[in-house]
């Protein structure tokens, strides 16, 4: 599955390092505009529904990741473009459920990423 191997090597750094950057500088997400969390929410839905019209394939653990990953960015898109003011603000106070998602959302990068590498 040669796709499935080019977009795990771009799916899979992308998020290791956007999830890193994001939880670094955390401080930076306590305010935000609406018209700038629409436009995020318009490049994530974009962006997930290229994934998905070119890779919606569901055999296969590696290309049922990918599929995956392109959905939840599709959703996550969808989300902020219908409610850009009620956007959940991102809370990087160190919680628990932020070393969490933060550890999980790495974890499927490094998949995706070994995947396409190896």
């Amino acid at each position: 599955m040669p796709q499935t191997t080019s977009l795990a090597r771009l799916l899979g750094p992308s998020l290791i390092i956007t999830v890193l950057a994001e939880f670094y500088n955390g401080d930076i997400f306590h305010e935000h505009s609406p018209p700038l969390v629409f436009f995020n929410g318009n490049v994530l839905f974009i962006a997930g529904l290229a994934i998905v019209q070119s890779h919606n394939i569901w055999r296969g653990r590696s290309a049922t990741l990918v599929t995956l990953v392109g959905w939840g960015i599709l959703l996550v898109g969808l989300a902020r473009m219908i409610n850009p003011s009620g956007a959940v603000k991102v809370d990087m106070n160190g919680e628990w459920d932020t070393y969490l998602v933060t550890g999980l959302l790495c974890l499927v990068g490094l998949l995706l990423s070994i995947k396409g590498y190896k």
